[in-house]
């Protein structure tokens, strides 16, 4: 049998609601569903099958009132799995026009390139909507500046608490990148989500720690001539590893 490809679409009541990040209101707000299409689409070559659904929106924010485009969509062949170990597909959301989202912090190019790649696709993930591996990231971003200031310990958790002697982090702010850790830990090993507002919170105490850490000390060695500076140590390591 040859390959077929069949598409139905429907037009559903519309008096729904739905949550959307809202690149006005910068977090995650109620939309009013005016508009939405349906679109099942199957592909089978008579002994397997795939399904795709699609499903297109015009949404307003309930908080600005601001009209956008959305289209979410998921596939048969892709799946996930819940906290109590129940499998689902997962949703692919793209957004028209597409959210311009959160700029990167100031002078971040001023961070060792690794630790800056980390940062700028943490930051891409949250821009997307990306909710889990925007954790993950979080926490990948925290362990980044553990092993590059040569923080010990056999785990993130001890690696944290090693920066506060070194005068990296005080006592409250390494409570906060513990939190920071388990947002983490439950996004990359029990698929739970944080909501785009924590993620917010969590990437704004990561700018905070890596201002800290790295570009205060680096604006510091420009101006009065300072070569210990941690992007220089992590530049020179990089030169001596090549």
């Amino acid at each position: 049998m040859a390959n077929k490809t069949t598409t139905k679409r429907s037009l559903p009541p519309v008096d729904t609601k739905i949550r959307f990040a809202c690149e006005h209101c910068q977090r995650e707000t109620q939309h009013t569903v005016m508009t939405e299409v349906i679109e099942d689409t199957t592909w089978s070559d008579g002994e397997n099958s795939v399904d795709w659904n699609a499903k297109f929106y015009t949404v307003m924010c309930l908080g600005c009132e601001v009209i956008s485009f959305a289209k979410k969509q998921t596939c048969s062949e892709e799946w996930d799995q819940n906290s109590d170990g129940s499998l689902y597909h997962p949703a692919t959301i793209f957004r028209y026009p597409e959210a311009a989202g959160r700029v990167a912090m100031k002078d971040s190019h001023l961070l060792p390139e690794k630790l800056n790649s980390m940062y700028q696709e943490t930051l891409g993930s949250l821009n997307k909507g990306f909710q889990i591996l925007t954790a993950v990231g979080v926490r990948g971003v925290i362990e980044t500046v553990c092993k590059d200031r040569s923080a010990t310990g056999d785990n993130l958790q001890k690696k944290i608490e090693a920066l506060i002697p070194m005068g990296l982090l005080t006592t409250e702010n390494a409570k906060t990148l513990q939190k920071l850790r388990i947002l983490g830990n439950a996004a990359a090993h029990e698929v739970v989500p944080p909501s785009i507002k924590d993620l917010g919170l969590a990437l704004d105490v990561c700018e905070h720690l890596l201002q800290g850490v790295y570009v205060l000390p680096e604006h510091t060695r420009l101006a009065f001539g300072d070569t210990d500076s941690p992007k220089t140590k992590a530049d020179k390591k990089t030169t001596g590893s090549n």
